[in-house]
């Protein structure tokens, strides 16, 4: 059927009952580009859509980071008061280090002193020693003389006997006999004289002699307290190689406030005034690391010989420690010689003994 088309009325109504018509003129009248416009259109939305929930999620994103930034500074401005604290805590380490150093000076002046006074008493040693051997040879000479007026006094007692028998069978021969025996009687004087000598000789050489003993006890003990500080000392300097021959790792080694600190604790206060001393007084606390991680401590007891007292004051250290601190402690004895009565608490393993090598013991 035909259909008339007069105007532009028409041609619309054509159009809107006919789409596939109007499609087609669409496609005749407009450029590719304008009949996907539309479509282009859509896609573009689409596309902007995305762009703002996009540009929704980082601002939420920018505004997580602004937060993230301003804990950051807070964090920085806390490390920077950190380090200036470790800046003021290094120097005052330098400071004491510096006045360690200047004690350790001081007694390295006192070591060269105190060796100074042990060599003059070694002299003065060797000088008494020499008196007692001319002391020795005098007595001996002195012996020899009581012997020899031993011997006089027998034979001027034999001679009293004949004296006397003479007397009682010749009267007239009295004189005589009273001539001898005023002689007699002079020699037992100088006999009494001679022992009198003899016997101020002889006290002057027991006063010599007890000077002597306490000369040589005083020298004992000056040298046993040498060879327990050099001890000491030379303990100190391997308290890594203690806590190695342990089966540890060593990590340092404890004050002496930090040993009073645990002492004023409760635990610690707990204890006797004198033992609390005692402990205060060990000559070596080490902290340590076993092989598992796990921490530890040493109370080492350094000694030139180690004997009971050692022995006995470590393992009593240890179990104080392990009271204190609830952690393992073990108890050592590092010494240069060990009584053989102490061996069995070596053997059991209630202590370990280090030895100090006899050349760790030598003054620089």
């Amino acid at each position: 059927m035909a259909t008339s088309i007069d105007t532009m009325e028409d041609l619309i109504s054509v159009l809107d009952a006919n789409p596939e018509w109007a499609a087609a003129l669409r496609s005749r009248l407009l450029s590719k580009e304008l009949v996907e416009l539309p479509e282009q259109f859509a896609q573009l939305s689409a596309t902007v859509a995305q762009l703002a929930e996009k540009s929704v999620q980082q601002s939420d994103r920018l505004d997580r980071l602004y937060e993230i930034v301003i804990q950051l500074a807070a964090r920085m401005d806390q490390l920077t008061e950190r380090l200036d604290r470790l800046t003021e805590r290094v120097d005052q380490l330098t400071v004491r280090v510096d006045q360690l150093t200047e004690r350790v000076d001081q007694l390295t002046v006192r070591l060269d002193q105190l060796t100074e006074r042990v060599d003059q008493l070694t002299v003065r040693l060797d000088q008494l020693t020499e008196r007692v051997d001319q002391l020795t040879v005098r007595l001996d000479r002195l012996t020899e003389r009581v012997d020899q007026l031993t011997v006089r006094l027998e034979q001027l007692t034999e001679t009293v006997a004949q004296l006397v028998v003479a007397v009682a069978e010749l009267q007239e021969g009295q004189r005589r006999i009273e001539a001898r025996q005023d002689k007699f009687e002079a020699t037992q004087q100088e006999m009494l004289r001679t022992q009198q000598g003899f016997q101020q000789s002889l006290d002057e050489f027991k006063q010599t002699q007890d000077e002597l003993v306490r000369g040589q006890q005083r020298l004992e003990i000056i040298v046993g307290d040498l060879k327990g500080a050099f001890a000491r000392r030379a303990a100190e300097d391997e308290a890594d190689e203690i806590a190695d021959a342990m089966g540890m790792r060593f990590i340092r080694v404890l004050e002496r406030a930090e040993l009073r600190k645990l002492t004023e604790a409760p635990a610690g206060r707990a204890l006797p005034a004198n033992d609390r001393r005692s402990f205060r007084r060990a000559d070596l606390i080490i902290e340590a690391e076993a092989d598992d991680g796990q921490r530890g401590y040493i109370a080492v007891e350094v000694s030139y010989t180690a004997d009971a007292r050692d022995t006995n004051r470590a393992i009593r250290n240890a179990g104080y420690l392990t009271r204190f601190t609830g952690q393992t402690a073990y108890a050592a004895v590092a010494a240069s010689l060990r009584d053989h009565r102490v061996d069995h608490i070596f053997d059991q393993g209630h202590a370990f003994w280090y030895e100090l090598e006899s050349d760790t013991l030598q003054v620089d």
